[in-house]
């Protein structure tokens, strides 16, 4: 009995693993195309024929491209959250700048920024649907530490939004400014940002 559980297991194992290196290929496939054609002039035979699989495994795994999209969203929303989760809001507020160099090198080594956001034609509907999950997990953090505050959610999307939009635009100049000049800009809009939120937390006090 405790071999063939163990075969089962090995066996979902491999199952998985084949299943995550079958989605990287289509997302990969899917993200030169993106460089050259905007999502909807995209194929299906075009992803298979780049990807190499077949048409039937495509659709094993994705219903249609825009899932593929949501998928590739959902990769960057994790590279993101994977540095927003070590920090509390009160540390972020005091001292933003070790956030900033730690997002800075997440978006260096992160394909999902680099690939399906830098060089993709299909960037801005990526990107305002990472700021809109990284906003809602962030108003969630600063609700642990401050409370309920009905402007705050506006004042946060402002942040996440003007953070990832500075990375977008600083990779997709090529990094022509330095960046220690970078980190100085961001820490200015995050202390400018939780100024105003500060603000408006003692108004509503």
């Amino acid at each position: 009995m405790l071999k063939m559980n163990y075969n089962k297991r090995m066996k979902i194992t491999e199952n998985n693993k084949q299943s995550t290196i079958t989605r990287l290929r289509i997302k990969k496939a899917v993200a030169v195309l993106l460089k050259t054609s905007a999502v909807e002039d995209i194929k299906v035979t075009e992803i298979t024929s780049l990807s190499g699989v077949s048409r039937n495994t495509f659709y094993t795994h994705y219903s249609k491209i825009s899932d593929v999209l949501k998928d590739i969203t959902l990769d960057l929303i994790l590279d993101f959250e994977s540095v927003f989760v070590k920090y509390k809001y009160s540390e972020i507020s005091v001292n933003p700048k070790p956030l900033i160099i730690e997002l800075i090198t997440m978006c260096k080594k992160s394909p999902a920024f680099l690939e399906y956001v830098v060089f993709s034609n299909n960037s801005n509907g990526i990107l305002q649907g990472t700021i809109d999950a990284l906003s809602e997990k962030f108003y969630t953090l600063y609700k642990l530490e401050r409370g309920n505050d009905n402007l705050v959610p506006y004042l946060i999307n402002f942040l996440i939004s003007g953070v990832a939009q500075y990375l977008y635009k600083w990779f997709k100049d090529g990094q022509k400014i330095d960046s220690n000049e970078l980190i100085n800009q961001l820490s200015s809009l995050i202390k400018n940002t939780v100024s105003v939120m500060r603000e408006v937390k003692n108004e509503n006090s």
